[in-house]
């Protein structure tokens, strides 16, 4: 769909770096709020929020876990014509190597379907988990052997 903004000015706006939440890693960032695990008072407070109930967390989130119909529609009515997709922050950094690892790669694997349901629409940057540089290497390499 050709919004009517990309028909006025004759370009495509390109939307660099947006966001997305995959499920299992809010579940895990909930977690580690419940748990006190964290002692970073940036995480609690910013994470703490965006997890809450205040609408206009619930707004923002339901975006943020929408590779589809949802993002695709407020991409539409604000004129963008492809969003750049990239794991939300802190991402995978904030667990043991391990987790972080098969969060990466999971998220990656949502990130490459819902490019590959949209490739009009979306491209992406796949996440690695810094603390397990060979894991990063191996998974960098996958997406970009699998995925381009």
């Amino acid at each position: 769909m050709v919004s009517s903004f990309m028909r006025n000015t004759g370009y495509l706006r390109i939307a660099a770096e947006e966001a997305f939440a995959p499920p299992e890693l809010l579940q895990r960032y909930r977690m580690l709020l419940q748990n006190g695990s964290v002692d970073d008072p940036g995480f609690s407070s910013l994470v703490g929020f965006y997890l809450g109930t205040s609408p206009r967390a619930v707004q923002v989130m339901s975006r943020m876990t929408d590779l589809g119909a949802l993002r695709i529609r407020d991409m539409d009515d604000t004129g963008i014509a492809k969003q750049i997709l990239s794991l939300t922050s802190p991402g995978v950094q904030i667990f043991d190597a391990d987790t972080a690892v098969g969060l990466a790669r999971s998220s990656n694997d949502q990130l490459a379907e819902a490019i590959l349901r949209h490739p009009d629409r979306f491209d992406g940057l796949a996440a690695i988990a810094p603390h397990d540089p060979a894991c990063a290497a191996k998974e960098l390499a996958r997406g970009v052997r699998s995925w381009g």
